[in-house]
């Protein structure tokens, strides 16, 4: 499946970065600098608040955006229970915007910080 980049961008030095994937869902994600606790932990090691969970750890420099290849990101998806997608809704469920992902993506930036501060 293609994803489309919705968002690349920094929040409070952090880079976040929201895609789309294709005629599905949308996922967010959050690059953890190198001086992190959190670097290079899986995403079943952190304990963050988001939505459905960190579903995604990786140091690929390709995926979820162009990066360095060794950075490190986690990630989290909008296709949970609850959550509507671009070929599957039931009743009650919620089709997550692009807003959304980014606000998700910026509250574990606030907790990330809060890990270190």
């Amino acid at each position: 499946m293609c994803s489309k980049i919705e968002f690349d961008k920094k929040h409070r030095g952090y880079r976040i970065a929201g895609l789309f994937v294709q005629n599905s869902h949308r996922c967010g994600y959050i690059e953890v600098p190198s001086n992190h606790p959190l670097y290079k932990k899986d995403y079943d090691e952190c304990d963050i608040d988001v939505h459905g969970g960190l579903t995604y750890s990786r140091d690929w420099g390709k995926y979820p955006v162009k990066s360095k290849n060794d950075s490190w990101w986690i990630g989290f998806d909008c296709a949970h229970s609850g959550d509507a997608t671009a070929y599957y809704s039931h009743n009650g469920d919620i089709f997550r915007t692009t807003e959304y992902v980014e606000k998700e993506c910026k509250k574990v930036v606030d907790q990330l910080i809060g890990i270190i501060a």
